[in-house]
């Protein structure tokens, strides 16, 4: 049995065009009537046409009222059962939600939120002890001398900057970039005193290297305290000398 739906019909058109016909034929049957029980029409009974077109209309009008009731019932019955629409919309909602499953009957996995901070510790820690390595095996002896200890100390702070350089390009934890940003700039900043304190010995301002590299030691130990509290620790290792 095929079913055409006419429950989802409304019948409000159907009652008004009723209640028009209701109306006009209350009107002209009233004209026809009088009409037709006028005198000189040979009738058993006058106002026999009047009562049959005033039950007719009555019929029509009764017709309307019972649709009317039986349509307004049914829009309440739609509209007035919020528990079904709260119903569909959580079951909506937890469409929405529900992971996707894949073949083997698993959920799928959670979509990557990046590089965790244990992960970004461990590969920067590697290549602080990779660069150690290389320092401790490739570094001249420190000398006293101005001179020879300007071009010592540019040799391994441009080390100690490539290797900073290395930490900055790797992934990081979201939630830390900015922190670790301002964290490696600040150690840029004591590279740059430690090569100025640097030219200054090589042309043998003894007293001027030496201030250099007071104030760039001093940026470097707020670094390190800064750097260790974030979870470092080879990296945070003696690599710049002072005097």
């Amino acid at each position: 049995m095929i079913d055409i739906g006419w429950h989802h019909v409304s019948v409000m058109p159907i009652l008004i065009i009723l209640v028009l016909a209701g109306a006009a034929i209350t009107v002209v049957g009233g004209v026809l009537a009088n009409w037709l029980d006028r005198p000189g029409w040979a009738r058993p009974e006058r106002g026999g046409a009047r009562r049959v077109v005033m039950a007719l209309a009555l019929i029509v009008v009764a017709t309307a009222a019972v649709g009317f009731a039986i349509d307004n019932e049914k829009s309440e019955s739609n509209s007035g059962n919020p528990g079904n629409q709260s119903a569909s919309r959580t079951a909506e909602a937890t469409a929405e939600v529900t992971p996707e499953v894949t073949p083997s009957g698993d959920p799928s996995p959670v979509p990557s939120r990046g590089t965790s901070k244990a992960t970004f510790l461990a590969k920067a820690e590697k290549a602080c002890a990779d660069h150690r390595s290389d320092v401790s095996t490739a570094m001249p002896d420190r000398s006293q001398e101005p001179g020879d200890f300007g071009a010592w100390l540019t040799t391994i702070t441009t080390g100690n900057q490539r290797l900073l350089d290395t930490l900055a390009a790797l992934s990081r934890p979201p939630a830390d970039k900015d922190l670790l940003t301002d964290l490696f700039a600040q150690r840029t900043r004591a590279n740059d005193v430690f090569l100025q304190s640097a030219g200054a010995f090589k042309v043998g301002q003894a007293v001027t290297g030496e201030q250099f590299l007071s104030s760039a030691s001093d940026i470097e130990a707020e670094y390190r305290s800064e750097a260790k509290e974030y979870g470092f620790r080879i990296c945070v290792g003696s690599d710049t000398p002072g005097r």
